[in-house]
């Protein structure tokens, strides 16, 4: 998981920073990033090799030309100079930071956080607005379900909503114009969910992604059902079809009179007599005598 840790912007005026070549440089900065994930100690050696994708060798050189810079402090474990002092934890700060990543990213609705003088005068200015009426505020742009359909769909999808990408930022404004124009919290959700079941390479760029999904499911959802039309049962309506093997009784019978009509040669009844089968429908031609 990534975090923030401070890095000041006094490094530029410090001899001890300016005077590191740019290699040894690069090396300082990248400890600090490890120092961060250690909660302010540096790994052994063989970790620290590792991170900085170099030999060992070259990592306990590079640390320990760190530490003689001062720029490190060579205790056990090691740990970037005066940590504790610069990386103090702050619940304002804390704070502080969630408030600028809400206001970055439209998480909240259009009324800025104000500071309690502010806030003071706002209340008064709802209380009189000189004409003896209330004067309210103006409404949100982003509604609370648009802001709440924004975390369910990033949940879903797999984001952090502690570090929100960049482009997950306008999420709920472009949630609210999909509010605007009729499509509902169950439709979008579906949608979205059947998106992401069939995304197989992670969570998409933005929430735009789901644009093109969630306008099939509400045209999905606004087909109409098909319909049956019931047919009133009368004799006209049942239809018989002939059994199977019926032209074949038809054309024996049709060979059976032409031979009964056919002159034999000794009686001039017939040629041939004819044995047919009643219960199967087949016939056999004997030669008579």
């Amino acid at each position: 998981m990534s975090r923030w840790f401070r890095f000041y912007d006094d490094a530029l005026n410090d001899a001890k920073v300016q005077r590191l070549p740019p290699a040894l440089f690069k090396a300082w900065v990248n400890l600090l990033c490890l120092a961060s994930k250690h909660d302010g100690a540096l790994p052994p050696v063989p970790e620290i090799a590792f991170a900085l994708r170099v030999p060992d060798k070259e990592a306990a050189a590079t640390l320990k030309t760190l530490i003689e810079a001062g720029l490190i402090d060579g205790d056990d474990p090691a740990r970037p100079h005066n940590w504790d002092a610069r990386q103090f934890k702050s619940d304002a700060s804390t704070e502080r930071v969630k408030r600028h990543r809400q206001r970055q990213c439209n998480v909240t609705s259009t009324v800025s956080e104000t500071s309690p003088e502010t806030d003071s005068e706002t209340d008064s200015e709802q209380k009189d607005d000189g004409g003896g009426g209330a004067r309210a505020r103006p409404s949100p742009l982003i509604s609370t379900e648009a802001n709440g359909l924004a975390e369910e769909i990033m949940t879903i999808v797999g984001i952090d909503r502690t570090f929100i990408p960049p482009g997950w930022c306008g999420a709920p404004m472009r949630i609210q114009a999909w509010i605007a124009q009729g499509w509902t919290r169950d439709v979008i959700l579906i949608a979205v969910r059947k998106a992401t079941a069939r995304k197989r390479d992670g969570a998409p760029d933005s929430v735009s992604y789901f644009e093109k999904p969630i306008a099939r499911e509400v045209a999905l959802q606004a087909a109409p059902l098909p319909t049956a039309t019931v047919v009133p049962f009368t004799p006209e309506n049942v239809h018989v079809a002939a059994p199977r093997g019926s032209r074949l009784i038809e054309a024996r019978d049709r060979i059976l009179a032409r031979l009964d009509e056919a002159p034999g040669p000794n009686d001039g009844q017939g040629a041939r007599q004819v044995c047919s089968d009643a219960s199967n429908g087949n016939a056999r031609l004997l030669s008579k005598g």
